[in-house]
């Protein structure tokens, strides 16, 4: 199961299309849980990610700009 509970919602790096690394690759397998993303977990943050954060953030009542920022890592780590 994929925990993010090991970030901080303070400190984690922000987050948009062009990012890549294990920190994208955690976010894609907390996605890939929620149901939300299902292309391959590959730590590059492209359109699917992003769709796929824009989806979440929509669900937390969140601004769906696919920027995983303060209050969406804040979501991430929660849900």
């Amino acid at each position: 199961m994929a925990s993010l509970s090991h970030y901080s919602p303070q400190t984690a790096p922000i987050l948009r299309v062009g990012s890549h690394g294990q920190v994208v690759k955690d976010v894609q397998a907390k996605l890939e849980q929620e149901k939300l993303y299902t292309a391959s977990i590959d730590g590059v943050y492209g359109r699917n990610t992003q769709q796929a954060v824009k989806t979440f953030q929509r669900n937390h009542h969140l601004t769906p700009d696919g920027i995983i920022g303060h209050r969406t890592w804040t979501a991430l780590v929660n849900s």
